[in-house]
C-alpha cells in the first residue's frame, strides 16, 4: 500500500511542479511585457472639448500639421514622435492634427478654442521611461525610445530636451529668449543657438557682443567730415526712443545720433562753436539735461570751460559759459582741462578738472566754483 501511494504521489508532485513552473513563467512574461510597455510608451491626458494649445514659440515648437480621422489617431502620431509632448485636434478644421514640443507649464498653455469639438492631448511621462539614462550603450538604448545612444556611448536625452536630475527625466529645452536657466544643464534650445548665458538667461552668444552704431566711416548729415575721430564722452536722452549725443573730440564737434528704432541712421552735427567764430577745442564730455528742455552741457577741455547749449537746437545755437573763465589757471574761477561734467536737478554744474586734480561745484550764474 505504501509503495502504491508513493508511486501515485510522485508523478502527481511532478505534475504540480510543472504547473507551478508554467504559471511562474506566464506571470513573468506578463510582468515583463507590462514593464516593457511602461518603459516604451507614455500616457495621454485629454483636455475638455473646445480647447487648443498655444505654444510660447510657435515656429520652434510646432512639429507638424496633418489630417487624421480621429483624435485617437492624432494621439498615436504624437506617441510615435519622440519629440512630441502635446497635440491638439480639430482646431482650425474637423480633422486637423497638430503636434508640438513643449509643456503646459512654462512653454505654452491650453486655452479656449473657437471650435467646440477641438481638444488637447498631453503626454504624461514617468521616470521609468528614462531608467537607462547615463548607462553604456552601443547603438541604441535597449527599449527606451526617449533616449538615444550619444557620442560618448552612453544613453542621453533626445534633441531639444535636457536631463532634469530632480525628477530623473528628460524634459523640453526652452525656446524662449531670456528664459531663466542654470549653468551646465543644457536647458536652452541648442538648435536655435541658445545657450545659458553668464547671467543665467537663455540666448545666443551674439547678445554678448557689441554692435557698432557709428565709427570712422559713418557719414554725417550736412558735414564734409566723414566719421568719428577720438570720440570720448557720450550722453543719452529719451524721446520716443533713445538717442545719443557724442563728444567727437578729435573733430572738435558734438554729434547727435537720433532714434534707436531707426538703427541710428539719422546722424547730424549738434555743435561746432562755443561762440560765433569760436570753435570748440577738444570737447571731452557731454551731459544732456532732459529735465530742462534737453539742454546740452559740454566740457570744452581745450578752452578750459563748460558750455551750455540750450534747448538742443540743431547746430550752433546761442550758448553760455556756465563754468570756467577760459584761462586754465588754478583759481576757483578757472578750470584746467575739464574732463567730466554732470548737472543736478537745480542746474548746479559739477566738473572734474583733470589737470589740477579738482572737482568743482558751480551754482547757476556763478562766477566762481567751489
Amino acid at each position: 500500500i505504501i509503495k502504491l501511494t508513493i508511486m501515485f504521489i510522485y508523478p502527481f508532485y511532478h505534475y504540480c511542479s510543472f504547473l507551478t513552473t508554467v504559471w511562474l513563467w506566464f506571470l513573468f512574461l506578463i510582468i515583463k511585457q507590462t514593464y516593457s510597455q511602461e518603459i516604451f510608451a507614455s500616457k495621454t491626458i485629454l483636455s475638455s472639448q473646445g480647447t487648443q494649445y498655444i505654444p510660447v514659440n510657435m515656429p520652434a515648437q510646432l512639429i507638424s500639421i496633418t489630417n487624421t480621422d480621429s483624435i485617437k489617431k492624432c494621439s498615436i502620431l504624437c506617441n510615435s514622435n519622440v519629440l512630441c509632448r502635446i497635440f491638439d485636434y480639430a482646431v482650425s478644421s474637423p480633422k486637423q492634427c497638430r503636434l508640438f514640443e513643449g509643456d503646459t507649464n512654462k512653454l505654452g498653455q491650453i486655452v479656449s478654442s473657437s471650435s467646440s469639438q477641438s481638444q488637447v492631448g498631453t503626454l504624461q511621462f514617468s521616470a521609468r521611461l528614462f531608467v537607462e539614462y547615463g548607462s553604456p550603450c552601443i547603438s541604441t538604448c535597449n527599449q527606451i525610445r526617449y533616449l538615444r545612444c550619444g557620442s560618448n556611448s552612453t544613453c542621453e536625452c533626445m534633441p531639444h530636451t535636457y536631463w532634469n536630475a530632480s525628477i530623473s527625466m528628460c524634459i523640453p529645452q526652452s525656446p524662449i529668449l531670456g528664459a531663466s536657466c542654470q549653468q551646465n544643464m543644457s536647458m536652452c534650445r541648442e538648435d536655435l543657438n541658445y545657450t545659458c548665458l553668464q547671467f543665467n538667461q537663455c540666448g545666443p552668444l551674439s547678445v554678448l557682443s557689441g554692435t557698432t552704431i557709428a565709427d570712422d566711416n559713418t557719414e554725417i548729415s550736412d558735414s564734409s567730415t566723414v566719421g568719428l575721430y577720438y570720440p570720448v564722452g557720450i550722453g543719452i536722452f529719451g524721446t520716443n526712443s533713445d538717442s545719443i549725443v557724442i563728444a567727437d573730440s578729435g573733430n572738435n564737434r558734438i554729434l547727435g545720433l537720433w532714434d534707436a528704432d531707426t538703427n541710428y541712421e539719422n546722424i547730424s552735427v549738434v555743435a561746432t562753436e562755443w561762440a560765433p567764430g569760436q570753435s570748440l577745442f577738444y570737447p571731452l564730455d557731454v551731459y544732456v539735461n532732459a529735465r530742462n528742455g534737453c539742454d546740452i552741457y559740454v566740457a570744452d577741455s581745450g578752452d578750459s570751460q563748460v558750455v551750455l547749449y540750450s534747448n538742443m537746437q540743431t547746430i550752433n545755437t546761442l550758448t553760455s559759459i556756465v563754468a570756467g573763465d577760459g584761462d586754465g589757471a588754478k583759481g576757483l574761477a578757472s578750470l584746467n582741462i575739464p574732463f567730466g561734467v554732470a548737472v543736478d536737478s537745480n542746474k548746479n554744474v559739477i566738473v572734474a578738472s583733470i589737470d589740477d586734480n579738482r572737482i568743482l561745484f558751480w551754482p547757476p550764474n556763478a562766477l566762481n566754483g567751489t
